[in-house]
Order: C-alpha cells, then structure tokens, then sequence
C-alpha cells in the first residue's frame, strides 16, 4: 500500500503478546525476550482498520483486548507521517478514543492504541481517518401519501443508504420520523419513531398531517419526501340535539352524515336510560300505539309518532357502518339525543248527578312534568284551556267548548274549574239528557299540541233532589 506522503508502508504487525511471532520490529522482539518468562500471560487488542468522519461529523474508536490481567493501562498515538512517527493523544488514556470536528488536513491520519500491564504492553493494529467531504443520500424506498379510515392503521416506509463522495463508501443512516401539521411549515419528531418503518392507529386529528423520515449519516442529514395522511373519517351529527316534545305528539331526527367513502349505511337505534348498557333497535320502538318510520337517503331521516309519557328520557342515536378499505366494519356513533316528554296530570273530581236547581261542580288541578320539572303548571298563564262537552245533537257526537250560560269556566294558578247550573230557566237545554260528559283541554305556551284529561260524566236529573 502506497501511503499519501510517499514511501511504501509495510505489512502490520501482529498485535499480540506472548504468542508467535509474525512480522515484528525490533522493539517488539526485545518485549518478547523480556516477558518470555510468563509464557501464559498475555494482552490482545485490536481496533477498526478505518473511520470515516466528516467535517462537521464525529466517530468513536473503540478497542477491543483480550488479557489476563485485569485493568490494563490505555495510551493512544497518532501518526501524521504514514507511522513512521507516533506522538502520544493528550488524555486518551481510557479504551475508546472519540475524534470530533475532522478537517482536509485530518485525512488519513493514523490512530492506534497501546495497552500495557506492569513491564507487559502490547500495540495495536492501526486505524486510518477517511474524511469524507460530502455524504449522500438514495432513497430505495419514499413513504407513500395514503387515505386511512379512522381507527385503522397507517404505515410509512423509507429506506435509504448513504455514500461518501471520495472514497464511495456506503454507509447505513440512523433514522427519525418527524410529523408537520401545519403543511411542512415546521416539524416535529416523532416520539420513539427511529426505525426506517413508521406504524400507528389513526384518529380524525391526524387529517391532514405530514410525515417524513430523517436520516443521519457521518454527521451529515437528510430527508426523505413528506407523505399526506388523509384520515376518512365518517362525521355524524343528530339535529335536533335537544328534544323537547309532547304527549301524543311527533318528533324528527336528522342525521347528518360526511365521509368519502364510497359505501354506508345508518341504523338508528334507542335505549331506555343513561344507566342501560343496550342499545336497541328502531324497529322495536313501535307498541301499537307510538310508532317510528325512516326516510330519506340511507335513512336520515326519523320520525317518532304518538309519544307517551313513558317515553320520558329514551336516548336515541344514528349509528353509520361502513367496510371502509379492510374489510372489515366500522362502526361510528352519535352522542345520544335525549328525548324530553312535556305533559300535565289532571285530577278531577269524580262524576255526580245533576239535579234541577242545582249547579255541578268539577275541578281540575294539573303539575307539568319535563322541561318545566318541579314547577306548577300555571293554567291562563301563557298558556290556554278549555272545558269541553260532547254535544249528542250531532251525529256522530262532537266535543264542543262550554259556552258561557251553559258553564261557567274559572281558572286560578294551577286550579281550573266549571259549573255547571240546571235551573228550570235553562231545563230545555239538558232535555232528553241522560248525562253530560265533560273533558278538559290543555295547551303549554309555544306547544302546537293539546292535551286532553277526562273530567267525569254529570248524570242529568229530569227531577228536583228528593
């Protein structure tokens, strides 16, 4: 091997001590003849033959020896002359020797590493600084932009190799994934992402988001292109939020549902409370009386039908399912929508019998329950009643209000009333009457709905009270 400075160097020697010997220089063979007299003590060490560093780069020299003593000595030199010459490292007296900051005039230098025991030491081979002044990088493999459903899975690959660009050395480059979410403005490392493939589950946060693999070689760094992550996520939102119906009334759901994906479908589904773990399906809320029907694309659209006060606090919620790119189902939820009732008992006092001369009276007293839970219902307060009586004069018999003269109708807080006078004046109006059947009509304020409350039947007297 020809050396830079000129000259030929010679074959290394054989750094071992008390062993054959193979090409030695002289002052290696007077080592020799001095410890022969312990021909089974013995120190080994070696180190790389060559470290490639750049400039703004470091490396680590490490030996490694075999001894039979314990707690050798180090002593590192440095050759500028091809080893003709060796001066001894300022410090390094410890088995590793770490060069930093390596300039054009380090190239090729020499380094070696003497360990010793009492009289006993023993040198190494050489090592060679190769300055490379530049490094760079090929990708064998660039992570990929990808769409992935949420929840699922998304994995980056980059696989690169480095060269040196004098002495085409390759090189294995150290990674780090890096994340932007502002466009590849700025970037951040991934935590613990050091491994040339990157894997996670995704969530809706991670729309949009950049990826890209840092590589490091001999100090010098490089990137790999930056991938998009588009998570599909399917979106449902449920309007109204807040439901806040009636008695015997009707109520709509919307569901509204934004995805890319190319196939979906909705299920609507109730529970009973908060506190009940199952969820059932919409086709079981129907009980002959209340009902519920779907409409519109995938069904987004639901209507639930004569409400009763037990549907008091049922929860309801749009459930979207789609195969997505896997295969397999994903299933995403609405929060549940509470369904509020709004109703008013009405005690009323039992029928009576109505005399000629006499005036019957009926009594009603009524206590909101839902929205307005834990106040009094305030009849003719914002809100409007009316006692009504089913007029026989048509047939089929019709409920019609009671008009003044035939009842007279007060109202006072939650309380509302009637009276009913059977006088010989107005005798011909309950002519032919076996009974009077009475009801009580009720609106809240704001509501499109009526509540109706039976209120009795008056049995009509063709006589004075005996």
């Amino acid at each position: 091997m020809r050396g830079r400075r000129g000259g030929f160097i010679g074959e290394q020697p054989l750094a071992t001590s008390g062993s054959l010997p193979g090409i030695w220089r002289a002052s290696e063979i007077l080592t020799l003849q001095r410890l022969s007299a312990w021909p089974n003590n013995y120190i080994q060490v070696s180190i790389p033959q060559s470290l490639d560093v750049t400039e703004t780069g470091s490396g680590g020299i490490s030996a490694t020896v075999s001894s039979s003593y314990n707690s050798p000595t180090y002593l590192w030199q440095k050759s500028i002359d091809d080893g003709a010459t060796w001066t001894t490292v300022s410090g390094a007296t410890v088995g590793s020797l770490n060069l930093t900051g390596q300039t054009a005039s380090n190239d090729e230098d020499l380094y070696r590493v003497v360990v010793s025991k009492g009289i006993r030491s023993t040198t190494s081979n050489w090592l060679q600084v190769r300055r490379e002044t530049s490094v760079s990088f090929s990708f064998f493999s660039q992570p990929q932009s990808q769409t992935v459903p949420d929840g699922q899975t998304a994995s980056f690959m980059a696989i690169a190799g480095a060269v040196g660009a004098k002495y085409s050395g390759t090189y294995s480059p150290t990674y780090q994934w890096q994340v932007s979410s502002n466009g590849g403005a700025t970037w951040a490392n991934v935590s613990g992402a050091t491994d040339y493939y990157l894997q996670f589950f995704v969530a809706p946060t991670d729309n949009g988001k950049r990826y890209r693999a840092r590589v490091t070689s001999l100090g010098v760094t490089g990137y790999s292109d930056a991938a998009v992550l588009t998570v599909d996520a399917i979106q449902v939102s449920v309007s109204p939020e807040v439901g806040d119906h009636t008695v015997d009334g009707s109520v709509q759901f919307t569901a509204s549902v934004t995805t890319s994906l190319p196939s979906w479908s909705l299920e609507w589904q109730y529970k009973v409370s908060v506190q009940s773990p199952v969820w059932l399906p919409i086709s079981q809320f129907g009980n002959g009386v209340r009902s519920a029907s779907r409409s519109g694309a995938n069904y987004t659209q639901l209507t639930l039908s004569g409400l009763a006060k037990t549907d008091n606090g049922l929860r309801f919620r749009a459930v979207v399912t789609s195969s997505g790119f896997t295969g397999e189902s994903a299933v995403f939820r609405t929060e549940w929508e509470a369904l509020t009732i709004s109703w008013i008992d009405v005690q009323s006092n039992p029928g009576q019998s109505l005399y000629i001369g006499e005036t019957a009276q009926l009594s009603a007293t009524a206590v909101a329950t839902g929205n307005t839970t834990g106040s009094n219902y305030q009849m003719g307060q914002g809100d409007s009643f009316s006692w009504e009586y089913l007029n026989f004069a048509n047939s089929p018999p019709d409920w019609r209000p009671m008009v003044q003269g035939f009842g007279t109708v007060s109202a006072s807080g939650n309380s509302a009333a009637l009276a009913i006078s059977y006088s010989a004046a107005n005798a011909f109006s309950y002519s032919g009457r076996e009974s009077i059947s009475v009801r009580l009509r009720a609106n809240i304020a704001g509501s499109s709905s009526s509540w109706i409350y039976p209120g009795g039947n008056i049995t009509v007297m063709q006589t004075t009270r005996p």
